[in-house]
């Protein structure tokens, strides 16, 4: 049962993820390097749509490719002028920029492999429902 809540979730988050990419790439298309980026976190929402369908199917090495789908999804960066962020699932997170505290918000899609400004101080997201879907999928 687990799993096919699971796999309803992450079909659910890759779809919404891949449109909402699939619409900015107009504007990716504007700066040329950004596309490539756009087009990575397509195919990364589309593997997580795919890890959804995985499951709720019973394919073979669903669970397997569920938990890479979602461990690619616990964390979140910014180092050292790049960002990363990739996660259906940004609801709740525990960060750490400069201390610990944690975040919530509305928004559930979050998504950007970027170079941001080198002076942008070390973040670290843990995102906690990729972190909990891990958990439950590797516990028999």
């Amino acid at each position: 049962m687990k799993e096919k809540l699971i796999g309803l979730y992450q079909l659910i988050t890759g779809i919404f993820g891949a449109i909402l990419l699939a619409f900015s790439i107009p504007k990716a298309i504007k700066v040329p390097e950004m596309l490539p980026l756009y087009l990575l976190g397509l195919a990364l929402f589309v593997g997580v749509a795919y890890a959804g369908y995985a499951l709720l199917n019973k394919l073979k090495h669903a669970v397997t490719i569920s938990i890479w789908a979602q461990a690619l999804q616990i964390l979140g960066f910014s180092y050292s002028g790049v960002q990363y962020l990739f996660t259906g699932s940004a609801f709740l997170s525990l960060a750490y920029k400069g201390g610990f505290h944690i975040e919530s918000q509305i928004a559930p899609i979050a998504y950007s492999i970027s170079r941001i400004s080198s002076m942008a101080p070390l973040e670290i997201k843990l995102f906690v429902i990729p972190l909990l879907f891990v958990w439950l999928l590797a516990k028999k």
